[in-house]
């Protein structure tokens, strides 16, 4: 398989001023020299805390922000060339919020909602075509043809969210970058926009990256996770095999994971309240195989088997 989508070197800072006869201002790092590859049809989860930057990586390939240093490919070519318009990257790459209420224009209906996109990429194309191809986006998500003239606070949770994802549909992309949505619905609903979503990847061919904080889901769903601390990423495996995994955060963030039956519980083994580290190892503070050199350098990510690399010096 060809890559779709490759990240090299990414590091983005809030509050970075980049100066012509001064010293440049770093600002607060929110990703440091973050690199992987996705590939035409793989689906990506993306996991850890809030602050690892998972939403900022994903504002950077819908080219929402623009990364201080390091580069994002899209079929080879720079997302970010004069070249590359905006709309045309629009059309190969969309995100589907994880607030639908708040990304949905109260003003408009479900059928104006989608119309809308429509029209501003097909604009020579006649009315009737795009409400008809609007109605059937509405089928395709699973939304009855009688919600079209409905506004978005009438509509259900779940409905808000199939219409996020009927409106990312909309210009038919490649890739799909879904931030945390199924994370503010019922346990119910999130199993069936789920499923929604696995259907829809094998009938459009689509790519994936779903950036979630749930490492259950994020195994259900994709084959591939990468798990970010602190804007670094610190390992990368394959999503059926998470129960192997070598970093210390991401063994604690399984650890994390709800068990209902008592017997099968896990304890923490480490605390994951005590601040990070300032120098060294990101994770040093937290980490209870820790040793000397970890206090002096950062980890490089590195192979250690088939299709997974970690960034630790005491993993083995």
């Amino acid at each position: 398989m060809s890559h779709l989508l490759s990240v090299d070197a990414l590091s983005f800072s809030y509050g970075f001023q980049k100066r012509k006869f001064f010293k440049n201002v770093v600002g607060n790092p929110a990703l440091v020299d973050v690199s992987f590859e996705l590939a035409e049809g793989e689906s990506l989860g993306i996991v850890g805390e809030s602050g690892s930057g998972k939403s900022t990586l994903a504002r950077l390939l819908l080219r929402l922000l623009q990364p201080n240093q390091g580069q994002i490919l899209y079929r080879s070519q720079d997302a970010f060339s004069k070249a590359y318009k905006r709309r045309d990257y629009a059309k190969c790459v969309q995100l589907i919020f994880q607030d639908p209420l708040s990304s949905l224009n109260p003003r408009r209906t479900v059928l104006q909602t989608l119309m809308e996109v429509l029209v501003f990429h097909q604009k020579s194309a006649p009315k009737k075509n795009i409400q008809a191809q609007a109605i059937n986006l509405l089928s395709e998500v699973g939304l009855n043809e009688s919600s079209s003239a409905h506004y978005p606070h009438e509509l259900s949770g779940g409905q808000r969210q199939r219409l996020a994802i009927a409106r990312a549909l909309a210009v038919r992309p490649e890739l799909l970058v879904a931030d945390e949505v199924v994370s503010a619905l019922d346990v119910s609903v999130q199993a069936q926009i789920i499923q929604l979503i696995q259907t829809l990847l094998k009938e459009h061919e689509l790519s994936l990256i779903f950036i979630s904080h749930d490492l259950a889901v994020v195994q259900q769903l994709t084959s591939t996770t990468l798990v970010m601390f602190q804007g670094r990423i610190v390992e990368i495996l394959p999503s059926e095999k998470l129960d192997q995994a070598r970093h210390p955060y991401t063994q604690s963030l399984l650890k994390a994971i709800p068990v209902l039956d008592p017997r099968q519980r896990r304890t923490h083994s480490m605390c994951l309240d005590r601040e990070v580290s300032l120098s060294g190892c990101p994770f040093l503070s937290r980490c209870n195989i820790s040793s000397t050199r970890c206090q002096d350098d950062i980890p490089p990510l590195i192979n250690i088997g088939k299709n997974q690399k970690i960034a630790c010096w005491n993993a083995e």
